[in-house]
């Protein structure tokens, strides 16, 4: 099994070819998680209960700061789209409809996987792949491509891009962020 820093090291490289603003690796330790951020979803967002991508659907926040800790290493990235109509792109056939940073998200999620990696993606989007979630009547349609939002992980992006020397604020930009935990996968034998 190769080293998680060697396969750090080769990603590196490739993370330059795509359309990242910036981006900074650390370790799932090295995050500050604050549960009280719930409380937050809870009360003051209009996505809670109404998202598989949101709280409660992804599951309670000790739930979510130990799924979160269970991976080896940690990639925080950003993208930046000059402020105005948001664009949009096709996913695949009978796929949603993906913005800028969400495309760019589920690319960086295929580099890793593609070096034998296990993901777990969290973006600072709203899920709007479909016009009306189906949360909790049915099963997400897509979920390959859903991606839990990171507050609702008790982190603050805010305090995790200043930890990591990233810009939080970019003047006429809107700035995205995706925080992608990822580990070895390991492999269980089978007796016969």
């Amino acid at each position: 099994m190769q080293d998680i820093r060697s396969i750090r090291n080769r990603i590196d490289a490739d993370l330059e070819s795509l359309p990242l603003y910036q981006y900074a690796f650390l370790t799932p330790d090295e995050i500050r998680f604050d549960p009280s951020l719930r409380n937050f979803c809870r009360h003051l967002c209009g996505n809670y209960r109404q998202t598989w991508a949101c709280p409660p659907a992804v599951g309670r926040i000790d739930q979510c700061i130990d799924r979160c800790l269970s991976y080896e290493d940690v990639l925080v990235f950003s993208t930046a789209q000059k402020r105005g109509p948001e664009k949009k792109a096709v996913y695949g056939k009978d796929q949603p409809y993906l913005d800028f940073h969400e495309k760019t998200t589920c690319d960086v999620e295929r580099m890793f996987e593609r070096e034998g990696l296990q993901v777990y993606t969290l973006t600072s989007n709203v899920c709007r792949m479909c016009r009306k979630c189906v949360y909790p009547k049915e099963r997400c349609r897509f979920p390959e491509v859903l991606h839990p939002c990171i507050e609702g992980h008790g982190i603050r992006v805010d305090e995790l891009a200043e930890q990591i020397g990233i810009d939080y604020y970019l003047s006429d930009y809107t700035l995205k962020f995706t925080v992608l935990f990822y580990k070895q996968v390991t492999a269980t034998i089978q007796k016969e």
